[in-house]
């Protein structure tokens, strides 16, 4: 008896363990990029998610829409804060899936990116691109939307993909990530398992 009453604790235990993490994900979010300078508050329309996560996600031909950014990047910071402020002016309670990118500063880490998520470049988006293998030196943050598992656009590549001229900025030079945001909250909001 003593080991079933052990055994239903530590399962206890654990439960408690991944729901802990599983609701820190708003205030880890909140605590990465307020240390980065995003003037941001603790509701926070975005939840992080690994890459893992989103490898599997996308193995299990699931739809989703996932944003990509690094705190340490300045033009991700400013997204952050934007889209935050969006979502507060517009009450917005639903959320975005988010994976923090900040170790794809390293070659290696951005061809898994390519090669297991086929996001083309976690750091650079632009809309209209000369040459179409030049990962370019715009930056802010990255939206891929998965549809059952195969990318259906990546504002990386975003002149490769008709639907992201919705998106498109006034000079048609970037994608408004504001508008890919609103879109997500309305289309593709975070699943509430």
């Amino acid at each position: 008896m003593k080991k079933v009453i052990a055994k239903a604790a530590g399962l206890g235990l654990a439960l408690f363990g991944v729901m802990s993490l599983a609701s820190c994900s708003a205030s880890s979010f909140y605590s990465d990029w307020s240390k980065a300078g995003a003037d941001i508050n603790q509701e926070v329309p975005f939840e992080y998610i690994s890459f893992d996560k989103a490898k599997e996600m996308k193995e299990n031909k699931e739809t989703f829409l996932v944003m990509f950014g690094s705190p340490s990047d300045s033009q991700d910071v400013t997204d952050v804060q934007g889209i935050c402020y969006d979502a507060y002016v517009t009450n917005q309670k639903n959320k975005i899936y988010f994976i923090n990118c900040e170790d794809a500063s390293k070659v290696s880490v951005r061809e898994q990116y390519r090669k297991e998520l086929d996001v083309k470049n976690v750091l650079s988006p632009s809309y209209s691109v000369i040459d179409p293998d030049d990962d370019g030196t715009l930056n802010g943050l990255v939206a891929v939307l998965y549809k059952n598992g195969s990318v259906s656009f990546d504002t990386s590549r975003a002149y490769a993909y008709d639907f992201c001229s919705y998106f498109a900025t006034s000079d048609s030079k970037k994608v408004n990530i504001h508008s890919v945001a609103a879109y997500a909250w309305e289309y593709y909001p975070v699943k509430n398992d």
